[in-house]
């Protein structure tokens, strides 16, 4: 009985895999044989080498066809023919209710949306798209800027400003007793005045205050060193050389060297040596005679192999004459003259530098023919500079800038103060195509 059961059992079991078999591969047939997609796999504007290389994304779920990344400003669209490839047609497609031929020129400056129909090669189907050619609709190469809300400090005189983590400081000196003033803001909008420093003696440099390690230095104009960890008590430091001057903190290359606090100091013998400090100070090259040695403006950067260097310009030779060129260093030791400003323009003091889209660029400044707000710019780190375009200036700012601090980021350059301290604003500024979203 078990024997029969299961025989019977795999015939039916035979006879049903045969009959999907067969119900399968009529399936299959009709498909091949019946179903001719309308949908479009290729649209482009091939034929134009300005525009070639611009992706169209094409959504068959929503029906759509794009450029996710938007043609340049003020592109000429208005002659152009499209490639276009689909998976089946009978040759009738039309855009916008016109029939679309090979090389047939249209206008596409509205940006669309223009309606392109497709209908399979047996005409059953048809699909239907809305086309959009995206144009930037501002100069992406344009800077634009605005005064932000905020009441910066009224600070007397230069000013340092330092980001320690997410907080701002603002340093000055008080006019009337020479103690350093000290301003901190977790937001750039408010900001508190902080605890009076302890511990500093003689007439500060507010420019020499800088980072290094956990801790914070600044000198006074006798050449002593005062470290802080907390901006409040303040110690005089054991050094074998009166420092002239402080750059800021150069990291040191892997393997190779630590990280070091660099600037000038006078040796024994009374010459001026570019020099850093680690536990001590190591000596490097004399300082040239034509080195800014105040007012001038300087950067901090890192190479495409990561390594630190710094970038200083404009400001005042030791003689108090206008310092003519650019300098560039690695290491503190040893600087390089990278250029000389050429321009008498460039001949500033109080002027300041910031990196932003990979370019280096200088803004304000002051000589013996009065302050200026223009913007200059140099496109390989400080060789050579020229006064920006129209269209990159910082047009908020309306009037000239002397010893006014920046930081910019990926996206943003924010300019706090200037103008010796009487200008309390606070001004933001942007490229528009840092801002540029994909559609």
């Amino acid at each position: 009985m078990n024997q029969f059961y299961t025989a019977t059992k795999s015939i039916v079991i035979i006879l049903s895999l045969c009959i999907l078999s067969i119900f399968y591969s009529a399936c299959n047939k009709s498909r091949d044989n019946d179903y001719n997609p309308a949908e479009v796999s290729h649209f482009g504007f091939d034929s134009f080498p300005k525009f070639k290389e611009y992706a169209f994304y094409i959504d068959n779920f929503g029906n759509q066809i794009y450029n996710k990344d938007s043609f340049p400003f003020q592109s000429d669209v208005d002659s152009l023919f499209p490639s276009i490839t689909t998976l089946s047609t009978n040759d009738k497609i039309t855009i916008d209710g016109e029939a679309w031929k090979d090389k047939g020129i249209r206008d596409w400056s509205t940006g669309g949306p223009f309606e392109l129909v497709n209908h399979s090669e047996d005409g059953t189907y048809t699909k239907t798209y809305q086309v959009y050619v995206n144009i930037h609709q501002v100069d992406p190469d344009s800077m634009r800027s605005k005064e932000i809300a905020g009441q910066y400090p009224a600070y007397e005189g230069q000013q340092k400003l330092l980001q320690v983590g997410d907080y701002l400081h603002c340093f000055y000196i008080n006019s009337q007793d020479k103690s350093l003033v000290h301003y901190q803001s977790g937001d750039a909008m408010q900001w508190s005045a902080a605890a009076a420093a302890k511990g500093l003696e003689g007439e500060i440099l507010v420019a020499s205050l800088c980072a290094y390690q956990d801790s914070f230095y600044v000198i006074n104009k006798s050449g002593a060193m005062f470290a802080s960890s907390d901006f409040i008590q303040w110690n005089k430091t054991s050094q074998a050389y009166k420092v002239i001057d402080l750059h800021g903190e150069l990291r040191g290359r892997k393997h190779l060297s630590n990280n070091a606090l660099i600037g000038i100091v006078e040796a024994s013998d009374g010459t001026w040596q570019f020099a850093r400090y680690e536990q001590s100070w190591t000596l490097g090259d004399v300082v040239p005679a034509d080195f800014p040695i105040s007012e001038y403006a300087s950067v901090q950067s890192t190479t495409v192999t990561d390594v630190d260097f710094i970038v200083i310009t404009t400001g005042l030779t030791r003689d108090s004459a206008y310092a003519q060129s650019t300098w560039s260093s690695m290491d503190g030791l040893y600087w390089a003259r990278i250029s000389n400003n050429e321009s008498n323009d460039l001949l500033l003091r109080g002027a300041c530098m910031f990196y932003y889209d990979s370019n280096l660029y200088l803004l304000g400044g002051a000589n013996e023919n009065g302050a200026y707000k223009e913007l200059y710019i140099s496109e390989n780190h400080g060789i050579n500079w020229k006064l920006a375009e129209s269209r990159k200036q910082l047009k908020a700012i309306t009037t000239p800038l002397t010893n006014a601090q920046i930081i910019s980021d990926e996206n943003y350059i924010y300019v706090f103060g200037g103008n010796e301290g009487s200008d309390k604003k606070i001004w933001q500024a942007w490229l528009n195509r840092m801002l540029f979203k994909q559609k």
